[in-house]
């Protein structure tokens, strides 16, 4: 099971970024699902390991993700 850190940013840039997230876990051996809601505020997500397969529901396709991406709402 993942396991999430949260820490606060230096006070010189917390105009810029609220918090940094840090999640790590170790999975053999099974696949995990993990729905991802639309997220609330835009955010840099790194995968420093294995790469994820990103299913797309509508399109019933996967694809491997890249190692970093902006995520956040569209205007």
């Amino acid at each position: 099971m993942p396991v999430s850190q949260f820490a606060r940013p230096d006070a010189c840039l917390e105009s810029f970024i609220r918090f940094f997230i840090q999640r790590d876990g170790r999975i053999v051996g099974t696949t995990v699902v993990h729905p991802v809601p639309a997220r609330p505020a835009p955010m840099i997500v790194f995968d420093f390991n294995d790469p994820t397969n990103i299913l797309y529901y509508a399109k019933k396709s996967t694809s491997r993700s890249p190692s970093a991406v902006v995520v956040g709402p569209q205007t």
